[in-house]
C-alpha cells in the first residue's frame, strides 16, 4: 500500500497489485483507491475518473492521442462511445472513463455496470473503486506498429453527488511497452491538489452528452440505447450542467419532450418572415436532415440567442414525426450575429415555394420570438442541392467569422452537395465525430465485404463440386 495522500476534504490510499508475467508477457497492474472523506454534510461521495492517451515513437515524440492512434482501423470498437464527450485542453485529448451505455459519470456510480461504492461523510464510509487498464501494445494484429510505447493518464476526484463540489483528487498513470512486452506499469499516485482544468471541462461535456430534460428535469442519460436514467441532483446541475461551450459559440440543445409540438405554426412562411426581418433578435432557424437515415446527423439551429430555452425549442418541434428524429439526437446551437441570421433568412426567402412544397430531404424550421407567448413557426423543407444555393450565398466561407464558417461547411457536407470533408467544423473534429462514413468505418465495411465475398465464393465452390459430384454418379 503507498502512503495515504491526504488533501482539503479527505484522505486517499491506494494499492497496487503487480501484474504476473508469463511467457516473457507481463500482466497488468491493477490499482485500488479508496477515498475517506473528513467529517462533513454529504451522504453520497462518489469517484470520477478522466484519461487521457498518448503513444510514444522509439525517439520520444507523441505520434498518438487517443485510442484510434494507437489501435488498427475498426480495432478500437471499446472505446467509439466516448469520442462525443473527447474534449482538447493544450493539445491533449481527454475524457471521461466510462463504459457503454453509462449514464452517469461517477467510475462507482449507480450505472449496472458500476461496482458501486458510495462514501458519506457523515459517518466516515469510504468510497472505493479498482482499475485495470491493460493493453497489449505488442498484440500487432490489433495495434499499429508506429509506436513503441503507451502512457495513459488518470485524474480520480471525489465529488458530492447532491452538490457537485470536488472534494480531493489524485493521478496516476499506467505505461505499456512492446518491448519488453508490458501490458500497464502502474505509477504511485499523487496528489494533484484542486482539479485539474480538462478534468473540469470532461465533466461539462459528458453532461451534455448524457443528459435529457424532460418536464422541466433533467436526467441522466443513456445515448447508445437512448432512455433516461435517475434526476441529476439540482446542485449538482448548477455546477457543471453549463450549456455554454467554454471554446467557442456552439452549445448543445435538448428539447424538453414533454413541450414538443405545443407550438403555433402557419401554413406559409410570409408573416413569420416578416415578423423577424422586423425584429430577429429573439429569432431562430433549425435545419433538420430528414433524408435518408444512413447516420446520425446533428441538426444546427441558428440564433442570435446565447441560448433558446429548451421548452421553447421543444414547442417547435413536431410531436411524431419521424422527420424530425436527429433533433432529439443532437442539436448543435450557433449563436450568430443579426447580418448573418438576416442574410441566411433572406436567402431561404428566395426558395420560398420549394419551402412550401412537402418532400425536400432537408426540414426547415423558422421561429420568430421563440422566447416568448406570441412565438410563431412556419416548418417547410427543401432539397440538398436547393440548401447548396443558400449557402454558396456565403462564399468564400474565408469571409465569415470561424464558428459560422465551421457551420456553413458543416452543413454543406452533412445536408447540402458538398463532397469535401475540409470544412467538417472543429467541435465535431475536437469530439471525434466522424461527419462521413469514417476511414476506419470504412475499412471496417471494407473487412465485412472481404469477409462476405469469401463467404459466398466458398458456397459456390461447394455447389459447383456438389454438381460435378451428382453428374459423376448418373
Amino acid at each position: 500500500m503507498a502512503a495515504p495522500i491526504t488533501g482539503t476534504n479527505g484522505t486517499f490510499t491506494t494499492t497496487k497489485t503487480t501484474g504476473k508475467s508469463y511467457n516473457g508477457e507481463k500482466l497488468s497492474d491493477r490499482i485500488t483507491i479508496n477515498y475517506k472523506p473528513n467529517a462533513g454534510a454529504c451522504t453520497d461521495i462518489r469517484l470520477v475518473q478522466t484519461v487521457s492517451w498518448a503513444s510514444y515513437d522509439s525517439s520520444g515524440n507523441v505520434i498518438g492521442k487517443e485510442p484510434k492512434d494507437v489501435y488498427k482501423p475498426g480495432k478500437d470498437v471499446r472505446y467509439k462511445h466516448r469520442r462525443p464527450d473527447q474534449i482538447t485542453v493544450n493539445g491533449m485529448i481527454y475524457v471521461i472513463d466510462y463504459k457503454p451505455c453509462e449514464a452517469d459519470p461517477y467510475y462507482n456510480g449507480e450505472d449496472k455496470q458500476d461496482k458501486k461504492s458510495k462514501g458519506n461523510a457523515t459517518n466516515g464510509d469510504e468510497t472505493k473503486m479498482s482499475d485495470t487498464p491493460g493493453a497489449n501494445v505488442w498484440a500487432s494484429s490489433v495495434y499499429r506498429g508506429n509506436f513503441v510505447k503507451l502512457v495513459k493518464t488518470f485524474e480520480v476526484c471525489a465529488i458530492c453527488v447532491s452538490s457537485g463540489e470536488v472534494l480531493d483528487c489524485i493521478s496516476w498513470t499506467s505505461t505499456a511497452t512492446k518491448s519488453p512486452k508490458d501490458a500497464g506499469t502502474i505509477t504511485e499516485p499523487t496528489g494533484i491538489g484542486t482539479q485539474s482544468e480538462a478534468h473540469k471541462k470532461a465533466i461539462k461535456q459528458f453532461v451534455k452528452t448524457h443528459s435529457k430534460t424532460k418536464g422541466g428535469k433533467k436526467y441522466w442519460y443513456c445515448p447508445q440505447t437512448k432512455t433516461s436514467k435517475a434526476e441529476i441532483p439540482k446542485g449538482f446541475q448548477n455546477v457543471w450542467a453549463t450549456v455554454a461551450d467554454d471554446e467557442n459559440s456552439y452549445y448543445h440543445s435538448s428539447p424538453d419532450e414533454e413541450y414538443v409540438g405545443t407550438g403555433q405554426f402557419e401554413e406559409v412562411p410570409d408573416e413569420v418572415f416578416a415578423s423577424i426581418f422586423q425584429s430577429p433578435d429573439t429569432s431562430a432557424i433549425k435545419l433538420t436532415w430528414s433524408g435518408e437515415q444512413d447516420k446520425t446527423t446533428a441538426s444546427v439551429l441558428f440564433s442570435p440567442l446565447r441560448e433558446v430555452l429548451n421548452q421553447r425549442l421543444a414547442a417547435f418541434i413536431p410531436k411524431d414525426d419521424g422527420r424530425f428524429e436527429n433533433d432529439f439526437e443532437s442539436i448543435i446551437s450557433v449563436q450568430v450575429d443579426n447580418d448573418f441570421f438576416l442574410q441566411f433568412l433572406a436567402s431561404l426567402s428566395a426558395h420560398k415555394a420549394a419551402l412550401i412544397e412537402p418532400g425536400g430531404a432537408v426540414s426547415i424550421t423558422v421561429i420568430a420570438n421563440i422566447e416568448g407567448p406570441s412565438g410563431v413557426g412556419f416548418m417547410g423543407s427543401i432539397s440538398p442541392h436547393e440548401l447548396q444555393q443558400v449557402l454558396n450565398n456565403f462564399l468564400p466561407l474565408s469571409t465569415l467569422s470561424q464558428d459560422i464558417h465551421d457551420t456553413v461547411g458543416y452543413l454543406a457536407l452533412n445536408m447540402g452537395e458538398s463532397e469535401s470533408v475540409s470544412d467538417c467544423p472543429p467541435y465535431y473534429k475536437k469530439h471525434g465525430i466522424e461527419n462521413e462514413v469514417g476511414k476506419e468505418d470504412f475499412s471496417e465495411f471494407s473487412e465485412r465485404i472481404g469477409v462476405l465475398k469469401k463467404l459466398v465464393l466458398s458456397i459456390l465452390v461447394i455447389n459447383i463440386v456438389a454438381f460435378i459430384i451428382i453428374l459423376m454418379l448418373d
